[in-house]
């Protein structure tokens, strides 16, 4: 899924099937889309699919300098990286609860 603000891009969604190269094209946009200025994030069910693909561009990432700009994780890592973007969920409910400080406020 792919959307820029100046509206100079839409939301893409494709299907490759088994076999038919999934990591490579993958690993060809995320660069693409790096060096553009995009932040990338690469997401997987597979933990060890994730990390195998991951650890196999690295090398062609640091080639383009964007291996900053690139990560790959699961699905449930990236979850939990939205859910805690503006400060850990449960570090800051049990803040709020406690009359600490505003749930809005990081951890």
């Amino acid at each position: 899924l792919l959307q820029k603000k100046e509206s100079t891009h839409f939301n893409q969604v494709f299907q490759l099937l088994t076999g038919e190269g999934k990591s490579v094209v993958l690993g060809i946009l995320s660069i693409v889309l790096a060096m553009q200025g995009y932040t990338v994030n690469c997401i997987c069910y597979s933990e060890y699919l994730s990390k195998r693909d991951y650890e196999s561009f690295l090398p062609i990432f640091h080639v383009f300098s964007v291996e900053d700009k690139i990560t790959y994780s699961t699905v449930n890592e990236m979850c939990e990286m939205i859910i805690n973007r503006n400060g850990n969920i449960r570090q800051c409910t049990n803040n709020f609860l406690d009359g600490k400080n505003s749930i809005n406020e990081k951890g």
